[in-house]
């Protein structure tokens, strides 16, 4: 593991626990969530984890129904979404066709307040 990514991944815990692990996510969330660029997954931070590391963190915490974890490859940004802001599409790096859509310009949203996309969890 990468030292940046230790000590993200360290900082990120730091937080979580500082904060709570409670993870609500968003109980209006329409079917399909974070699998189109039109239902984007919603996350953002004002703060330290805003912007693209917002998208790391969110993502190196996200399992499958079935605990599986993945790693991710950024594909660049499929233009705005629904609101306006630009979309950030991702695929498994390990060659699956699941690809997952990311808004990252919601600050009031950490990724570990965000709610997971539709077959996904995300695990502390």
């Amino acid at each position: 593991m990468k030292c940046s990514t230790f000590l993200t991944s360290f900082v990120f815990l730091i937080t979580v626990f500082s904060i709570g692990c409670k993870t609500p996510g968003d109980t209006n969330v329409k079917s399909g969530y974070g699998l189109s660029a039109n239902n984007p997954v919603k996350l953002g931070s004002k703060d330290k984890f805003g912007g693209p590391e917002a998208e790391r963190i969110f993502l190196q915490h996200l399992e499958d129904s079935a605990g599986r974890r993945y790693r991710w490859t950024r594909n660049g940004s499929v233009g705005p979404g629904p609101d306006g802001h630009m979309v950030d599409v991702f695929s498994n790096a390990e060659g699956g066709l699941t690809k997952i859509y990311i808004d990252m310009s919601h600050p009031k949203i950490p990724p570990f307040r965000a709610a997971p996309p539709d077959g996904f969890k995300l695990w502390f």
